[in-house]
């Protein structure tokens, strides 16, 4: 009986414990295959939980972790610059950290163009780090992984011969 009892016990402290890991900034990554051409765009959304808010990239040494974009593969395709805020970030003077700081409310949504090079070998992974915080309290960075291969994408023919030439 006491074997049953500590059982039980034991997977309710697992399931409160469990339910206390906080993300309160939720992404949805997709690769934006519009009309055929070679030109593709990934489409990173954060959305932020009422009261959170998530940095801007290349903030100043010293501050919160910057959110950024590291591409780990990158096959049968090139970058074209860097990823784009889809708004103006808010700038505030934060005493945490007592600097100027940018970051993004709600949701924003980055995006990375790309251009396909070769569609056979298409293959692009990475992660995207961010960090998370709201009045009261900082989360540690966290990481969120996402991968996409030529099964994602669609060119036009007379395109993708154009673009595997140039």
């Amino acid at each position: 009986m006491k074997k049953l009892i500590s059982s039980i016990m034991l997977a309710l402290i697992a399931l409160v414990a469990q339910a206390q890991i906080l993300t309160p900034v939720k992404w949805k990554i997709k690769l934006d295959d519009k009309g055929g051409a070679p030109e593709k765009e990934i489409v990173f959304t954060a959305t932020a939980d009422k009261g959170w808010h998530l940095y801007d990239m290349n903030l100043p040494e010293g501050g919160p972790v910057s959110t950024s974009f590291t591409f780990e593969t990158l096959n049968g395709a090139e970058l074209i610059g860097q990823p784009v805020p889809s708004v103006k970030p808010t700038t505030v003077y934060d005493e945490q950290f007592a600097m100027n700081l940018r970051w993004y409310p709600g949701t924003v949504s980055f995006i990375q163009k790309l251009k396909i090079t070769d569609p056979a070998k298409f293959k692009v992974e990475g992660e995207v780090e961010f960090m998370a915080c709201n009045d009261e309290t900082c989360l540690p960075p966290d990481q969120i992984p996402f991968s996409f291969d030529k099964k994602s994408i669609h060119l036009d023919p007379a395109l993708a011969a154009n673009s595997s030439t140039t």
